[in-house]
C-alpha cells in the first residue's frame, strides 16, 4: 500500500539525534496519491494506543504543522503510534484544493485508518485526534469505523458553518488589508452569495468550490450514532492566563452544552481549558509546552491500567462499515500531476535531520531533456513556514517546475514544520541549505547545479548563503520580496509608499477636517518620519542586509528578482538598496532580471499571480540552459 523509501536511513538514525517520523506517500483508488507521517511508538515504551490525526481547515494546516509535529513526537515517545495525513488537494498529497470534497476527505481518513490498523507497532485503544474543524471530520469518521473509538479534540468547531463563516470573513480583511474595500459592495458579490449561485470563491489564496463549502457547512459534532460510548478530551485554548488568584477559567456555552450532550449519552466526556497562544493564527506563534504535557497526561489517564494500554486492538467487524480496500495503482492520478512523482527523502543535518520532498519528471517529452534535468531548483523556505508555503504555493511551484523536467527539492528547516530540533533562524541556515543541497544531488545524481529560490527571509537566506560559501554549485537566484526589516528601511516605506499615497487622496482630508480620522494615526506618521532620519545618520555596520548586498554584487550568475506590487516587504527591499550605501549599482548588475507582479501581495496569494510566477522562473530557468 505504501513506499516508505526513507524508512532505512531513518531506523538507523545515530540515536543521539532526533528521529524523523515515516514520511512516505499512500496510493488512494480516489485520486493519486497522499503524503503521509507515522510515528511509532518509541522502542521499549509501553504500547499505549493509536492516534490518528485530524487535520484543520486551509491555511490553519501550514500555521499549525510545527505545534502538531512536537505533540506527535511526545506522543511516541510516550508509547503512541500517531499518523498524519495530508489531505486530498492539502499540503503534499495529490489534487487541487479547488477539487476536494468533504466525503473524499473522509475516504482519505479511512484510508489513513486502514493503514494504522495493519502496523504490527501500533496497538491498544484508537484516538482520533482532531484539530479546530478536524474535530467535525473526526467525529464523522467516527460514525463509519468498525471499532471503539476515542475522541482527543483541539480547540474543536462545533458546526461546520462556524468555520466556513469564519473563513469568509478573510476575504473581508484581505479586501481591507489591500485598501479595496467599497461601501458599495453589493450583497450578491459577497463569497457566501457566489456560493450559493453555484461559482467558486478565491479566499486567501484558496480556491473554495460549493461542493466543499456545502460538506463543510452540513459538519456537526455529535456523538457517532452506532458507536458504544468510550472517552472524550476536549481541551479549549486561552491566549492569556487567568487574571484571578483563585478561580479556575470557565469554559465556552458552546462546550459546555457539547460536553453534557455526550455525557447524557453516555460518554466520558471531560474537558479543560490549556493556557496557550492562539498558534493556529500565524506561522510566527508555536503552542505552549503546557499544551503538549496537558494532552498526553489526559490519554494517560489513571483508569487506563497498564493491562488495557497493552491489549491488543479491537479487530474491525466486517459487517460493519468495510474499511477502503488497498489501493493498487494512480491511474485516477491528477492529469496535471501525472508527469511529476514525488518522494521523501531524508537530509541530514548538522544538529538534527531535516524533512525533504524531492519532484521529478516522468515525462519522455522533449522538456525533460538532460540538460533540463541538470538544473535543479532547492525551495529555501523562510520565516516559521514549512516545506508547502501559504495556500501551497511551494507546492504548485515545485510541481509546475518538475513538470517541465526541472528537479525541486522543498524541505524543513530544523524545528520548522516536520523537522525535529531547535529553530536556527535565517541569518543561520548556511549549513543547512548545503546539507540540503548535498542530500538532493545524492538524490538527483542528474542534478549537477541548482537554482536557489527564496521568498522573503528564505530570498534573504539564500543570498547569506552566497555570502558565506560562495558554493560554485549555485547556478542562479530566483527571490521573492526579499526580507531587508530595519526599523529605518520599514519607516522610510511606509512613508512613501503609505503615508503619502493617503496624503494626496481627498477623503483622507475631508475626515481629518471632520474629526473622523484617529490622532493615532498622524502620530504613527510622525514616529515614522523620526525613525527614517534617525536610522539615516546610523554608520553602517557587517549587518545581515550589508551581507546580503555583499553577496548580490559578488554573485556571478544570474539573478531573477519578483517584487509584488502590493507588498511592503517589496517596497521596503526597493528603498533599503536604494538608499542604503552597500547595495550601491544593485541595480546595474549584469544579468539581473527584475520584474514587478502587478496587483500582487506577499505570498501572491490572489488569482494569477502565482502562475505568475511561476511562468516567470520556468523561463528563467531556460536561460540558464
Amino acid at each position: 500500500m505504501s513506499r516508505i523509501e526513507a524508512d532505512k536511513s531513518q531506523a538507523s538514525a545515530s540515536p543521539s539525534r532526533p528521529n524523523l517520523p515515516h514520511a512516505f506517500f499512500l496510493d488512494a483508488p480516489h485520486g493519486g496519491q497522499r503524503f503521509c507521517l507515522f510515528h511509532p511508538p518509541r522502542p521499549g515504551a509501553p504500547e499505549r494506543g493509536r492516534v490518528l490525526f485530524f487535520p484543520p481547515f486551509a491555511e490553519e494546516i501550514n500555521t499549525t504543522r510545527r505545534t502538531v509535529a512536537r505533540q506527535a513526537r511526545t506522543l511516541a515517545e510516550a508509547g503512541f503510534a500517531v499518523m498524519q495525513i495530508d489531505l486530498f488537494g492539502c499540503g503534499d498529497s495529490s489534487g487541487d484544493f479547488a477539487d476536494a470534497t468533504w466525503p473524499a476527505w473522509l475516504a482519505d481518513l479511512q484510508l489513513a485508518h486502514a493503514w494504522l490498523n495493519e502496523q504490527p507497532c501500533a496497538s491498544g485503544p484508537l484516538w482520533l485526534w482532531g484539530l479546530r474543524a478536524g474535530a467535525l471530520l473526526a467525529s464523522d469518521l467516527a460514525a463509519t469505523l468498525p471499532e471503539s473509538t476515542n475522541l482527543l479534540l483541539w480547540q474543536p468547531f462545533t458546526s461546520g458553518q462556524q468555520q466556513l463563516q469564519q473563513f469568509l470573513r478573510l476575504h473581508s480583511a484581505s479586501q481591507w488589508l489591500a485598501g479595496d474595500q467599497k461601501d458599495t459592495v453589493k450583497k450578491s458579490d459577497t463569497p457566501a452569495q457566489r456560493l450559493t449561485q453555484g461559482h467558486s470563491v478565491h479566499i486567501a489564496g484558496y480556491p473554495l468550490s460549493p461542493s466543499l463549502a456545502e460538506g463543510l457547512s452540513a459538519a456537526k459534532l455529535q456523538p457517532p450514532a452506532h458507536q458504544p460510548p468510550s472517552r472524550l478530551i476536549w481541551l479549549e485554548f486561552s491566549s492569556q492566563a487567568n487574571p484571578d488568584r483563585a478561580e479556575k477559567p470557565v469554559l465556552s456555552p458552546p462546550a459546555v452544552k457539547q460536553i453534557e450532550s455526550w455525557q447524557q449519552v453516555g460518554w466520558q466526556a471531560t474537558a479543560q481549558i490549556v493556557t496557550t497562544p492562539a498558534f493556529w493564527q500565524t506561522v510566527e506563534t508555536e503552542a505552549a509546552p503546557q499544551l503538549f504535557e496537558t494532552t498526553l497526561a489526559a490519554l494517560k489517564t489513571p483508569d487506563q491500567t497498564e493491562a488495557s494500554a497493552t491489549a491488543p486492538r479491537q479487530q474491525p467487524d466486517h459487517g460493519a462499515s468495510p474499511a477502503p480496500k488497498p489501493p493498487t495503482s494512480t491511474a485516477d492520478a491528477a492529469p496535471h500531476e501525472a508527469s511529476v512523482d514525488e518522494r521523501a527523502i531524508t537530509i541530514p543535518g548538522p544538529v538534527s535531520d531535516m524533512l525533504g520532498i524531492v519532484s521529478l519528471s516522468t515525462s519522455n517529452q522533449p522538456s525533460a531533456t538532460q540538460a533540463t534535468a541538470s538544473v535543479g531548483v532547492v525551495i529555501v523556505v523562510g520565516g516559521a513556514q514549512y516545506r508547502v508555503g501559504s495556500h501551497r504555493q511551494f507546492v504548485g511551484l515545485a510541481r509546475h517546475l518538475a513538470a517541465h523536467g526541472h528537479p525541486v527539492l522543498r524541505f524543513d528547516f530544523p524545528g520548522m514544520g516536520d523537522s525535529p530540533g531547535d529553530w536556527v533562524g535565517f541569518e543561520s541556515t548556511a549549513p543547512h541549505i548545503a546539507a540540503a543541497i548535498d542530500a538532493f544531488q545524492a538524490a538527483c545524481p542528474s542534478v549537477k547545479r541548482v537554482v536557489l529560490w527564496g521568498l522573503c527571509d528564505g530570498a534573504s537566506a539564500s543570498l547569506l548563503y552566497l555570502e558565506a560559501t560562495a558554493d560554485p554549485r549555485v547556478a542562479g537566484l530566483a527571490l521573492l520580496n526579499p526580507w531587508v526589516r530595519s526599523e529605518a528601511g520599514l519607516a522610510r516605506a511606509q512613508v512613501k509608499h503609505y503615508y503619502r499615497q493617503r496624503l494626496l487622496e481627498p477623503d483622507f482630508w475631508r475626515k481629518l477636517l471632520a474629526g473622523g480620522v484617529d490622532w493615532q494615526v498622524l502620530r504613527s506618521f510622525g514616529s515614522s518620519l523620526r525613525a527614517m532620519r534617525s536610522g539615516a545618520l546610523q554608520t553602517i555596520s557587517a549587518t545581515f542586509q550589508t551581507r546580503m548586498a555583499q553577496a548580490w554584487l559578488e554573485f556571478p550568475g544570474p539573478i531573477l528578482l519578483m517584487l509584488s506590487e502590493r507588498d511592503l516587504t517589496a517596497q521596503e527591499f526597493v528603498e533599503t538598496a536604494a538608499t542604503h550605501p552597500a547595495w550601491r549599482g544593485w541595480e546595474r548588475k549584469p544579468q539581473l532580471q527584475k520584474q514587478t507582479l502587478p496587483a500582487a501581495d506577499h505570498t501572491c496569494s490572489t488569482p494569477g499571480t502565482s502562475q505568475q510566477v511561476q511562468d516567470s522562473v520556468l523561463r528563467y530557468l531556460a536561460g540558464l540552459r
